[in-house]
């Protein structure tokens, strides 16, 4: 899908709030408008809401802060504002969605895979999630360095770490499972698991099908 210059030009102290017009469904290249952009500061809506009400669009984009989206998607409820959605990785967070209220149910977005024992635990010990994919990734990562250096019992130097972390060999984690790969296009580094996710009544569900 392609996005304007704008979207990859803006500073990430800001975020945007976009629509899909004139959609093809026979291409993949959709062009997305930004509608708004906005400061993490901002907490007031309604001017871009009221916008979006009168701008023909098959589905929007809410790009927004941790604490923004909730807000949003109130203050659309409040003017009886209801359209198709897409969000980023806040929409992970069990807070913002239950916050958000009922019109963020259906919002789909993708997101790392985090096992449901793992996300438990770190609500449980940080009594938030908003980093939560970010904190399982580098779980995963200390995990493994862990392992490395505990079976050569420690006596290990900086570069055969980094050697025995290129074993290929598929792990298992916070993450789901994850492994080392050498892509010819990309490098080398983990792959992790990216979902497609949609909010179902007030909680986060991954596709049927996804991995």
């Amino acid at each position: 899908m392609h996005r304007p210059a704008e979207l990859k030009s803006e500073s990430h102290s800001r975020r945007n709030v976009w629509y899909l017009k004139n959609p093809d469904r026979s291409c993949a290249d959709e062009q997305f408008d930004i509608v708004a952009s906005v400061t993490p500061a901002e907490m007031d809506f309604k001017p871009i809401l009221l916008k979006l009400k009168t701008t023909p669009s098959e589905a929007i984009g809410v790009f927004l802060f941790p604490g923004q989206v909730q807000q949003f998607y109130r203050q659309a409820q409040s003017l009886q504002i209801a359209m198709p959605s897409v969000g980023t990785h806040v929409f992970d967070s069990r807070a913002e969605v239950e916050g958000a209220g009922p019109l963020i149910n259906g919002a789909v977005f993708p997101g790392v895979k985090v096992t449901e024992p793992f996300r438990d635990k770190y609500i449980r010990t940080f009594n938030n999630d908003s980093q939560l994919p970010w904190a399982a990734n580098a779980f995963d990562l200390a995990e493994t360095l862990n392992s490395i250096v505990q079976k050569r019992n420690f006596q290990v130097t900086g570069q055969q770490i980094l050697d025995l972390m290129k074993d290929p060999t598929v792990r298992s984690g916070a993450s789901g499972d994850y492994k080392f790969v050498n892509d010819p296009t990309y490098g080398e580094g983990f792959i992790f698991p990216v979902v497609l996710k949609q909010i179902v009544n007030n909680k986060v569900h991954a596709f049927e099908g996804s991995p």
